[in-house]
């Protein structure tokens, strides 16, 4: 939670998190400014629009899902998406994807299609996220690695030592969470492939009710299912559940490319 920035959103009363959440949130802004204001420049179909698209796309979906609902957003407003991480904008980008292009509430129905998933993408899905666990933790163990041997060296009067040890476990520190984006950035795609292939067998299921029969839904208590999802209850009536999914027959897959082809040529929303 802490390098994806949401203990950061948690605690804003916290005056010393306040002030590190806001500048770390200003940079990631003035990130998104400055490719979007590439995009903008960028001349229509061109590579370099294509590719500053791309970096948007991967970084900030959730600011281009609000934009796509309200196109006369504030900038104050957008600001509220914007995670004081880059990690945490890529986790977050990866989230609101399937409600972006599908209506479909990511983290409620990411458990059920997992139900669906073949045993290779289920395991391709292990491994990509034990990757990024991999280089989460390394970071971590990097970063307490500078500081105690900073601490060590510094009681020993080995001041040169602790100088140069502090550098380079702190480089590797970065690097590890540099590894870290980059491989949630394949996990992403794969999660977004994920919701592509598997929501129309999805529909499918509950409209013939095999949830139900496979015992695939939470339990129902009064007609309304109760849901616990990242320590939070929320509860569906199951009938508008069923109602919403019918409404998703008709969507088809959009490509990441398909969706670059498509935008290289409008202005950004």
């Amino acid at each position: 939670m802490v390098l994806e920035g949401y203990i950061l959103e948690i605690k804003p009363k916290n005056y010393y998190f306040n002030i590190i959440r806001n500048n770390l949130k200003r940079r990631q802004w003035e990130i998104f400014v400055e490719e979007r204001k590439d995009y903008d420049l960028a001349e229509a179909g061109s590579v370099e629009r294509g590719s500053a698209y791309t970096s948007i796309y991967y970084y900030f979906s959730h600011c281009l899902y609000e934009l796509s609902k309200n196109p006369k957003i504030k900038d104050n407003e957008l600001k509220k998406c914007i995670l004081a991480t880059k990690l945490g904008n890529v986790f977050k980008s990866v989230e609101i994807y399937p409600e972006w292009k599908y209506g479909m509430n990511g983290v409620f129905f990411w458990t059920k299609i997992q139900l669906l998933m073949s045993e290779e993408d289920k395991g391709t899905i292990d491994r990509m996220r034990s990757f990024v666990d991999l280089f989460v933790e390394l970071t971590w163990i990097f970063f307490f690695a500078a500081i105690t041997y900073l601490i060590v060296f510094i009681h020993k009067e080995e001041y040169i030592l602790s100088i140069a040890s502090l550098i380079i476990f702190i480089i590797f520190s970065l690097a590890s969470y540099n590894m870290a984006v980059q491989s949630a950035l394949n996990f992403g795609l794969y999660v977004r492939s994920i919701f592509d292939l598997y929501r129309e067998e999805l529909w499918n299921k509950i409209k013939s009710g095999q949830f139900k029969k496979l015992d695939l839904l939470p339990e129902k208590k009064n007609g309304i299912v109760y849901l616990d999802t990242f320590g939070f209850i929320m509860s569906f009536n199951a009938q508008n559940v069923v109602n919403f999914m019918k409404q998703q027959k008709n969507m088809f897959v959009i490509s990441r490319i398909e969706i670059n082809r498509n935008i290289t040529n409008k202005p950004l929303l």
